[in-house]
């Protein structure tokens, strides 16, 4: 038997073209994330149901309430109870609404979204050496730390802005196109989709910051976890407790997101809550998260060249 010699190929390929590994990185994480959250079967569809849920409520509720007021002769009484109980105001986008979407609903299947498939991201290349392997040439760490990021991005934005988006457009073809409705939700997009940016990015930051700091996605996870117990469970309220100022509420994360939030969709119910606590104030502190979270990211994550 004849075994011939198969030395190893020439590579052929163009060694100055761009490089696309922040989209390599969100493939294969986004394929990765899904098994991580469906390994386990009720696991899975729990937080389907969390995700979507909500959604499909409001996109049922939405053509219920049109239906009803369409045929107002028939149906008069149930489109007048709708509107009386306040369910047709619930689900019609508005600043107040879709803030509230963000931050009082969907918060919390984000929260347990980021534990699922963020605290592996970053944890799970330090445990198995696999960061010498991404931050060779030609990848840079720019392009890693936003691969990354845009996986978390990914998911939460897929429970996030997405379904808002989908609600404001079913809302302006329920209208009719309506010249002053349709400008009134083009306005209303554009800041849920500039406040779900924000909303997503700084959960993505933190998480990912999380996982920087470990070598284990399970303590990736607990980390997570304590970070929110002990700032936003106990310093943020025993400060609030001490302290009868506006100004502690700068601790909180959750707060300075919301405001942020409040201040890009125009949310005028949620700002006057703290009336002598400037928005610009909040912004600052959000600003500096960010710079900390990418400086311990950065720190963490070192490139890496391999001499021949």
């Amino acid at each position: 038997m004849v075994i011939h010699d198969r030395s190893y190929p020439r590579w052929d390929g163009d060694r100055d073209k761009p490089v696309r590994g922040i989209w390599v990185i969100l493939d294969r994480g986004v394929i990765t994330g899904l098994g991580q959250i469906f390994k386990r079967k009720l696991v899975g569809q729990l937080l389907s149901f969390g995700a979507f849920g909500p959604f499909l409520f409001a996109l049922g509720a939405m053509y219920l309430a049109f239906f009803f007021q369409a045929n107002a002769d028939q149906y008069g009484d149930m489109a007048a109870g709708m509107q009386d109980s306040g369910l047709v105001q619930m689900i019609t986008p508005y600043p107040d609404t879709v803030w509230g979407y963000y931050m009082q609903i969907q918060i919390w299947v984000c929260l347990l979204v980021s534990i699922f498939v963020g605290s592996a991201l970053i944890a799970e290349d330090r445990r198995t050496n696999a960061l010498e392997m991404y931050l060779s040439r030609p990848l840079t760490v720019l392009q890693y730390m936003l691969g990354k990021l845009s996986i978390i991005g990914f998911f939460l934005a897929i429970i996030t802005v997405v379904p808002v988006c989908i609600l404001i457009l079913v809302q302006s073809f329920l209208s009719g196109l309506e010249p002053t409705e349709v400008a009134r939700l083009v306005d209303l997009m554009w800041r849920s989709v500039l406040a779900g940016g924000l909303f997503v990015g700084m959960l993505g930051l933190l998480v990912l910051t999380a996982s920087a700091l470990s070598n284990r996605a399970r303590n990736a996870a607990i980390l997570w976890i304590g970070f929110l117990f002990i700032l936003e469970g106990l310093v943020h309220n025993l400060l609030v407790e001490q302290f009868l100022t506006s100004n502690v509420h700068l601790v909180s994360v959750q707060f300075n997101l919301g405001r942020c939030m409040a201040w890009i969709l125009g949310n005028e119910a949620e700002l006057i809550r703290y009336p002598d606590l400037p928005v610009m104030n909040s912004a600052i502190v959000l600003g500096g998260w960010a710079v900390l979270c990418t400086t311990l990211i950065l720190r963490k994550v070192r490139p890496v060249e391999i001499v021949a």
